[in-house]
């Protein structure tokens, strides 16, 4: 046998190789991007951490950093124990999986948008265009739900090219999140997703002594073309789905309106 045969076997022997290796990563990548929940609680939290400490980073995000002793410290002390409401009703069944916290950002658009392990980023803007305290808990409400049923982590694993990318994450290893930071106000779900998400978020606002409809009356107000609305698109009918849901409630009339108005203007900047 000449050399030249020896060493055309070898080549196609490597090819072949190199292929069903090439073939097995795809098939492994595959299945993971197939199966989001692959990711547990300890990973989702470890996610939403990393992704929040990286958009503070951004020169074009202004946080409102929370007990600083500055007068923006009230706006989370009237904000935490609202949230704190939320988690401990029984519909909640990860209170204890996510580090929970709640992150004021100075923008005035009318936004509000979770990552993964319970990271509730809420704009200036959107609290500014609430009218009282029961549009403040629907808004609340509906994130968790969002958080309860893992779908920032599912719309984040659609985001990202790979799933090793999230891997490097949970490890705290260098990887480049500048293009995964910009999209997350934008982060989308599906239909699916939304639906489950205000099944839950109504019986997390029927459980309150607020007007339950005041999320879907705060997001009637919402333009069009405003990034809530854009994120958390309403073509199925989502507000008359929603009041229906609640029409039987024993809320009340939209309490403490006055006590949310008096917190935007004290302790909520422009």
């Amino acid at each position: 046998m000449s050399i030249h045969t020896i060493s055309q076997r070898v080549l196609l022997g490597l090819s072949v190789l190199l292929l069903t290796i090439s073939a097995c990563r795809s098939d492994d990548t595959e299945v993971i991007r197939l199966n989001p929940q692959t990711f547990n609680a300890e990973d989702e939290a470890a996610i939403g951490q990393r992704l929040t400490n990286e958009s503070w980073r951004n020169e074009n995000v202004t946080r409102i950093t929370p007990d600083n002793g500055e007068f923006t410290d009230g706006a989370y002390f009237y904000l935490r124990p609202l949230l704190d409401g939320i988690l401990a009703q029984p519909f909640v069944t990860r209170r204890d999986s996510f580090d929970w916290q709640l992150h004021l950002v100075l923008d005035q658009t009318p936004h509000a948008y979770t990552l993964p392990g319970g990271q509730i980023i809420l704009h200036t803007g959107l609290l500014h265009q609430l009218e009282n305290e029961a549009e403040c808990v629907g808004i609340l409400a509906r994130e968790v739900a969002l958080a309860e049923i893992g779908a920032p982590m599912n719309a984040l694993d659609r985001q990202v090219e790979d799933n090793v990318t999230l891997g490097d994450m949970i490890l705290g290893n260098i990887v480049p999140l500048d293009h995964i930071i910009e999209a997350l106000p934008m982060i989308n779900y599906t239909e699916a997703e939304l639906g489950l998400a205000d099944s839950i978020a109504a019986n997390l606002v029927c459980e309150s002594d607020y007007e339950e409809r005041g999320l879907t009356l705060s997001v009637k107000r919402f333009s069009e073309g405003s990034p809530y609305a854009a994120a958390r698109p309403a073509n199925r009918h989502w507000i008359t789905t929603f009041d229906s849901r609640v029409s039987e409630c024993p809320g009340a009339d939209s309490l403490y309106q006055q006590r949310y108005l008096e917190v935007l203007e004290d302790f909520v900047p422009r």
